[in-house]
């Protein structure tokens, strides 16, 4: 009788030289898988259960080297554990280099983590893993896939930074879509060792803090997003500035708009004093200079408003006979409408010697 009880942790086992022959019990266990090695090659497969060796359940055996019904055959029989789950620690010992996506520096990086290998072929894992080893150690096995997963690293990972288009600096931020898209190919690699991932993470992504292309890339980021504060800064206070002057402007437009559709009639900036001599409501203060030429008045022509004149255009319109000095003007700043010949600033112009031409 032929039989495997696993110690813990064991994951597999060899029974060498075994004599087998017609008759021979081989019992599998639940959670086993048997196969009958022979010269090296894997021949016949038992899944869990009790059986008797025949003809029928020996077919490789007897097909590749005829063994007959009655014969005694010298085999090795492997029991393989199909729970079989390693937990892998794994980190590169020699730094990847990397194409930062963001400024094509390439910078060194290292990486570790931890990496579940569940088996799912029993025979795949015994032809590519186990014919292969000295032992079937548990530590052995789990170094000799750990060297295999770190050997794929090298450029797996690097190709998953360099497609998803992640910035080096801030990878530690993406590590869970790195660890899938890394995860995703080496599965297809594992599969010929009869076992998959079925969970693989990265803890971290370092960067060699002395290494000059490292320096050279934080320093270029460090410049690129004080670059950015900067213009940031710049344009919050160009929209101050344009809200400011916006609030500005609507101010004036309200105030023109109020003393437009509000004119003061002749005469009503004045009052009279006891002894009854016109009064002035403002205080008396110099002839101003003249004003530049583009400030401009409305004038009250015939009870329409004609905008936009200045003090040249008010002397034609004198000079043709349309206005005269007792026309009502207004203008921004001004407490009312006045005729022109109360406004300082357009006779200290039009008729600087007096108002002598004023048409009564």
């Amino acid at each position: 009788m032929i039989k495997w009880n696993p110690i813990e942790g064991e994951l597999c086992h060899k029974i060498p030289d075994q004599e087998i022959c017609t008759g021979t019990q081989i019992i599998v266990d639940d959670t086993q898988t048997a196969f009958l090695v022979k010269d090296g090659q894997v021949c016949d497969e038992f899944k869990s259960g009790t059986y008797s060796i025949t003809p029928d359940n020996i077919p490789q055996l007897q097909n590749h080297f005829g063994v007959t019904v009655d014969s005694q055959y010298t085999v090795d029989v492997w029991f393989i554990c199909k729970t079989m789950l390693l937990n892998i620690k794994w980190g590169t010992p020699n730094p990847i280099e990397v194409d930062d996506a963001k400024y094509g520096i390439a910078v060194p990086i290292r990486a570790y983590g931890t990496c579940d290998l569940q088996l799912v072929d029993g025979r795949s894992f015994l032809e590519a893993v186990l014919g292969f080893m000295p032992s079937s150690d548990p530590q052995e096995i789990s170094r000799y896939l750990k060297n295999e997963l770190i050997s794929r690293l090298d450029s797996a990972l690097p190709k998953q930074i360099v497609q998803g288009e992640i910035p080096i600096l801030e990878a530690n931020g993406h590590l869970e879509e790195i660890a899938q898209c890394c995860m995703n190919e080496l599965n297809s690699f594992y599969l010929i060792y009869g076992v998959s991932i079925s969970d693989f993470s990265i803890i971290s992504l370092n960067l060699p803090s002395g290494d000059a292309s490292v320096k050279e890339l934080k320093q270029k980021d460090a410049d690129t997003k004080r670059e950015q504060e900067m213009l940031e800064e710049q344009k919050r206070q160009d929209e101050l500035k344009r809200l400011e002057e916006q609030k500005r402007q609507e101010e004036r437009a309200r105030q023109m708009e109020a003393e437009a559709n509000n004119p003061q009639p002749i005469g009503a900036q004045a009052s009279v004093t006891p002894q009854g001599t016109p009064m002035s409501s403002t205080p008396p203060s110099l002839t101003p200079p003249p004003l530049p030429p583009d400030i401009t008045y409305y004038v009250n022509l015939n009870g329409q408003q004609l905008a936009g004149q200045t003090i040249a255009s008010i002397q034609v319109l004198i000079a043709q006979g349309i206005v005269n000095f007792g026309t009502l003007v207004w203008r921004p700043g001004m407490q009312g409408w006045l005729p022109i010949s109360s406004v300082p600033e357009i006779m200290s112009v039009i008729a600087p010697g007096g108002n002598q031409y004023y048409s009564r």
